[in-house]
């Protein structure tokens, strides 16, 4: 079955036939553009993507909002700040520039091994993260953006990460658990912490033992493409009854 998703074909490709550096923070950038790729073409409602071909309405070029301090996110879409520049992009319907407002926020984040250890710090993250995306500058009011969690979590028999030019494989123990392992507790508790959160979360479960040659794969090829699916369009559809 091939996938026809943008942002599931991206996610593949950060671990088929390459070495994955869990430290790039482009990541979650492109992962993030894809996703709303996948909103322009899926968009039931149409809403999203006559807003995007007005011109008016866009992705950030720096995930953050002109004149708001705020957390910056992985991947920021709202109204454009008339009169600035915007940029199209060869392969891209949707275009970038200076947001004044954020509509829709995305947060990314890839558990590729370790996830005990990491785990913690991410969930307060990705729930900070939708906490500012909730609140206006006084702190005091809800906005109505919506907030969306991309996770990634490896479920192979044993991985291997490098930190520079040195080679970490799991091996079972406490200290170097198999993701397969540490993947069920993981999902548990991002139903249990991030869920609630957040409006959309997208769980993408596969197996990456990032060894040559580099193979990747989905627990569930079919189910993950009918989920993703089933997120893009309740997206649409609420981005059309908050925005309209």
């Amino acid at each position: 079955m091939g996938m026809t998703y943008r942002l599931l074909d991206r996610f593949r490709s950060i671990f088929e036939g390459v070495v994955y550096k869990h430290r790039n923070s482009h990541h979650g950038d492109r992962l993030c553009r894809e996703l709303f790729e996948d909103l322009y073409e899926y968009d039931p409602v149409a809403r999203f993507r006559e807003h995007c071909n007005a011109s008016r309405r866009g992705i950030s070029l720096s995930n953050v909002t002109e004149g708001r301090k705020s957390r910056r996110g992985d991947g920021s879409f709202g109204s454009f700040v008339p009169n600035e520049k915007v940029v199209t992009e060869e392969g891209f319907h949707v275009l970038r520039g200076i947001l004044a407002s954020k509509l829709i926020g995305i947060e990314v984040k890839i558990l590729h091994k370790s996830m005990r250890k990491q785990i913690n710090d991410r969930i307060q993250g990705l729930v900070q993260h939708a906490e500012t995306m909730a609140r206006t500058r006084d702190s005091r009011s809800k906005t109505e953006a919506i907030a969306i969690a991309v996770i990634g979590v490896n479920h192979a028999k044993y991985t291997i990460g490098y930190e520079g030019e040195r080679a970490y494989k799991t091996d079972g123990t406490s200290k170097f658990p198999h993701p397969c392992d540490e993947a069920s507790e993981i999902i548990n508790k991002i139903a249990r912490e991030i869920r609630p959160s957040y409006d959309e979360t997208v769980v993408l479960n596969y197996s990456a033992t990032n060894e040559r040659p580099f193979e990747f794969s989905w627990i569930d090829e079919k189910e993950t493409s009918r989920q993703y699916g089933a997120v893009i369009v309740r997206i649409a559809e609420e981005y059309a009854r908050r925005f309209d």
